[in-house]
């Protein structure tokens, strides 16, 4: 089913350290009051963005991912969230789901690994980028430290229409988070989505959250207060940026390159 109008909702919240059944309460609860077409929650929402990976990645044949789908379904709204993972070969990937009440469900791995908190030591690098279909819209769905590499958001002959970035972005770099999040949305005119978390993890690292919906000129539709316990929500509309990207079709000059795996 097409939708020209998509309502759009982000949650900004603590995240239960490495207890995943109490932050599926948290989603769940979050999921069932929100009035949304797509809810997106931070980045490893079940567990924190621990790397204590052999403990708190869940395992394939874990039910979290039908508990997710139920969710879901009894929400009658998609659910875009990244969940620490674990492959048939033991391998762990902090891996972006975009679950439909219809139990479509949609993967993104994390391509670009936060080296400085040793992410890259625990965690493989994805290896495939994919564009969601979901009610007419195109989606591509980034996570947290993604954002900070162009090429790989790089809207290519407006492949997407809108942007989610799932994110554990610490307080002394909220800044960059927030002008990555607009600088994102103006050169790929596109709507850009950033669920950031609030909170100190168990490391000692603060987050303000500074989540927000943008869109396609990098005009805030909404956004939370650093610190807020908020979900904050817009309605994005298609034909605006249809409209948009033929007046200003600046996509067409752009440089073209093929990336590689």
């Amino acid at each position: 089913m097409e939708k020209t109008k998509l309502n759009l909702a982000v949650v900004q919240s603590d995240i239960a350290w490495e207890d995943p059944k109490a932050n599926i309460k948290i989603l769940e609860q979050k999921t069932k009051e929100t009035e949304a077409d797509i809810i997106v929650f931070p980045e490893t929402f079940l567990t924190g963005f621990t790397m204590n990976t052999q403990k708190a990645a869940m395992n394939p044949d874990d039910r979290y991912i039908d508990k997710l789908k139920a969710i879901s379904k009894e929400g009658d709204k998609a659910i875009a969230l990244s969940v620490l993972t674990k492959s048939c070969d033991n391998k762990v990937y902090n891996r972006g789901y975009f679950i439909t009440p219809e139990g479509e469900i949609f993967v993104q791995d994390k391509r670009h690994l936060f080296r400085f908190g040793g992410e890259n030591d625990k965690i493989e690098h994805g290896k495939t980028r994919e564009i969601i279909k979901y009610n007419g819209w195109k989606i591509l769905m980034t996570i947290c430290y993604d954002l900070r590499f162009p090429i790989w958001c790089r809207n290519q002959d407006n492949e997407y229409d809108l942007m989610i970035n799932m994110a554990n972005w610490p307080e002394p770099r909220n800044k960059v988070y927030t002008t990555l999040l607009q600088a994102r949305a103006m050169e790929n005119i596109s709507y850009v989505a950033g669920a950031n978390r609030i909170g100190q993890d168990k490391t000692g690292i603060n987050h303000t959250g500074d989540s927000a919906i943008i869109d396609f000129k990098g005009n805030y539709m909404d956004v939370a207060k650093p610190n807020e316990s908020k979900v904050v929500i817009a309605q994005l509309d298609k034909e605006k940026l249809d409209k948009f990207r033929l007046k200003f079709p600046a996509w067409m000059d752009q440089d073209k390159f093929k990336m590689e795996f």
